[in-house]
């Protein structure tokens, strides 16, 4: 399973490896049989932070959260499917990618058609 790789904010004791952290994600599609999903789009806005908009409805940073766990509260496994504009800057795929795991979701990162 892919793991992101973030910041390290400890330092290692000489000799001693740190092994490293991150962000579980999933590459997608395929979803899980039977899985209801909420697609999160990050589109470059041309402005520091991307437009989000979750299944099409413009949504403010601020609100990612609590919009998430909206949707996803009926959910019996809760799938979230990121869609992020490939210019984008990690930290914010990053960031939005935790957010998405805080509500418990699995986050999947849907990659283009080959």
């Amino acid at each position: 399973m892919p793991n992101l790789l973030t910041a390290q904010h400890e330092t290692p004791e000489p000799g001693k490896l740190v092994p490293p952290k991150g962000l579980e994600v999933l590459v997608g599609p395929p979803l899980p049989s039977g899985a209801d999903s909420t697609v999160v789009q990050m589109l470059n806005s041309g402005q520091r932070w991307p437009l989000l908009k979750i299944s099409n409805e413009d949504i403010p940073w601020a609100n990612l959260e609590s919009r998430l766990r909206q949707l996803c509260q009926n959910h019996s496994e809760k799938v979230v499917l990121l869609n992020a504009d490939g210019l984008l800057p990690f930290r914010n795929v990053v960031h939005v990618i935790d957010v998405c795991r805080s509500t418990g979701a699995k986050v999947f990162l849907v990659t283009p058609a080959t």
